[in-house]
């Protein structure tokens, strides 16, 4: 019984590394050129949803179950934003030259703003479905 046990955590310990290798980990600023530095968007979840799912008459281990669900759809969607967006800002960032500071800081700001709308359109998404 115990050999069982075991072999289950084993197979459960080996799927979880298999599947943290394929998340993207976050890389070092890169290099913005001419570009002044900026603060990446904050991929933060929403509010929980717990007590919603409370009040449509979910047991306490199914709310639990699905918000669990739900946060980790979050993070998975917060890893995978931030590192998109930090590949799309090194490649904006080599278009300009020198002495284009403000136009890249303009186009830094437009990108940091649809990168953020993105996310939170997602998450919504992702809660408009859950519940």
């Amino acid at each position: 019984m115990a050999a069982v046990a075991h072999a289950r955590i084993a197979a459960s310990a080996d799927t979880f590394l298999r599947l943290s290798a394929s998340i993207p980990q976050p890389r070092a600023a890169p290099s913005l050129g001419p570009c002044p530095s900026i603060q990446p968007p904050v991929f933060a979840p929403p509010e929980d949803l717990y007590s919603e799912l409370s009040q449509l008459g979910c047991s306490t281990a199914a709310a639990l179950a699905v918000r669990a669900v739900y946060e980790d759809g979050c993070r998975r969607l917060a890893v995978q934003s931030g590192a998109l967006f930090s590949a799309r800002l090194a490649e904006l960032c080599g278009t300009f030259e020198a002495g284009q500071q403000g136009d890249c800081a303009v186009w830094q700001r437009t990108l940091t703003a649809a990168f953020d709308l993105q996310y939170r359109a997602a998450v919504q998404n992702m809660r408009d479905r859950l519940l």
